[in-house]
């Protein structure tokens, strides 16, 4: 693991879980010793991971290359991708709501939504719309907060109204790499080349749009 490249990690109990573009591994916290490791030769069947995401129910989300989202419970793993076409091949970030929905950062689809078995239709969260997506937030647990090469969207699921909170023409380019919510502080970072910027997050997005209450 100490000569692989991260890409993501996220504790899970005792355990740190770690994605890499050579598989996934488990570092047990408490020993800092690794527990397990799987790559394209073991049942994980890939290697170019990208995420890793904890649930609820003891079970974890994987995002890969080339297989898109895999889930492991109780040391199975299952590709919905084979049985889910439309699924994106490239997994980049993933996000859980209240409602326990997968928000998931694609490199062919834009962001995605996947629940309960199944993809929910969001059409305007589709690249097009979008343009390339640096990263992704919850807002107050349930609305998504977008940060793109055109600039900040909030997103609402339950209406489908998505709102540009701030243009940024051009920010992935200019260097602005990821997005970062502190939600006991309730502020709101955003990533940059050798920068941070932060602000109030509710300020922030009351600010740029209108009428939001």
């Amino acid at each position: 693991v100490s000569q692989s490249r991260y890409t993501s990690m996220a504790l899970q109990g005792q355990s740190l879980w770690l994605s890499t573009l050579v598989g996934l591994a488990c570092v047990d916290t408490e020993t800092w010793k690794e527990r397990a490791r799987f790559d394209a030769d073991s049942p994980l069947g890939a290697s170019y991971l990208y995420g890793v995401l904890p649930m609820a129910d003891g079970s974890l989300y994987i995002g890969t290359d080339g297989k898109g989202l895999i889930r492991m419970q109780e040391g199975v793993f299952t590709s919905y991708r084979e049985v889910h076409p439309e699924l994106g091949r490239l997994i980049i970030q993933m996000v859980s709501d209240q409602g326990q929905r997968l928000w998931l950062v694609t490199l062919d689809h834009g962001i995605q939504c996947w629940y309960n078995g199944s993809l929910q239709s969001h059409p305007k969260l589709a690249a097009s719309q979008l343009g390339e997506i640096g990263s992704i937030q919850m807002y107050k647990g349930h609305d998504l907060l977008v940060f793109s090469s055109k600039g900040v969207f909030l997103y609402n699921p339950t209406n489908g109204v998505l709102q540009l909170v701030k243009e940024m023409r051009n920010a992935l380019s200019d260097g602005f790499q990821n997005m970062l919510i502190d939600p006991l502080a309730n502020r709101l970072w955003l990533a940059r080349k050798g920068d941070l910027w932060s602000c109030d997050l509710d300020e922030f997005v009351h600010l740029h749009v209108p009428g939001l209450s």
